[in-house]
C-alpha cells in the first residue's frame, strides 16, 4: 500500500512540475493574460446580468460555453504566438503582436460591456457618452478596426 501511495505522490509531483514549468514559461505574458481574464469575467458577468434584467432570460449555458470557447481560442492563439516567438528568438516582435491582439480583444469586450450598461441604464447620458467616446477613440488607434466594423455593418 505504501508503494502505491509513493507512486501516486511521484505522479503528483511530476504533474505539478510540468504545470509549474508551463506557468513559468508563459510568465512574460502573464500580465496580459490576467488583464484579458479580468475583462472577460467582467464582460461575462455583465452579460448575464443584462440578459436576466432586460430580456428576462434564464442563464443560458450554451451561450456561456460559447463565450468560454472564444476566450480559450484567444488564449490558444496568444500562447502559440508566444511559443513560436520564443523559439524564433524574436520576443520583442511577438510581444508587440500579442499586445495588439490583447488590446483588440479588450476593445470588443469593453464595447460589449458598455453596450450592456447602456441597455441596463437607458437614461444614463454618462454611459452613452462613454460608449461613444470609447468606440470613436479606440477605433482611431487601430484604423483596420474601423474597416472591419464597416464591413460587418
Amino acid at each position: 500500500m505504501e508503494k502505491i501511495i509513493d507512486i501516486l505522490k511521484a505522479i503528483g509531483y511530476v504533474i505539478l512540475g510540468w504545470l509549474t514549468s508551463v506557468i513559468l514559461f508563459f510568465e512574460p505574458i502573464s500580465n496580459l493574460l490576467i488583464c484579458i481574464t479580468i475583462t472577460f469575467l467582467f464582460n461575462f458577468i455583465i452579460g448575464i446580468i443584462s440578459g436576466i434584467v432586460i430580456n428576462n432570460e434564464k442563464v443560458d449555458f450554451k451561450k456561456g460555453i460559447k463565450a468560454l470557447l472564444e476566450y480559450a481560442v484567444y488564449l490558444f492563439v496568444v500562447m502559440c504566438l508566444f511559443f513560436i516567438g520564443y523559439f524564433m528568438r524574436d520576443n520583442t516582435l511577438v510581444y508587440s503582436i500579442i499586445k495588439t491582439i490583447t488590446w483588440i480583444v479588450i476593445y470588443f469586450y469593453f464595447a460589449n460591456i458598455l453596450k450592456n450598461f447602456e441597455r441596463l441604464f437607458p437614461t444614463a447620458q454618462t454611459i452613452k457618452v462613454l460608449y461613444y467616446i470609447f468606440n470613436l477613440e479606440f477605433v482611431k488607434m487601430f484604423p483596420f478596426l474601423k474597416n472591419f466594423k464597416n464591413k460587418e455593418e
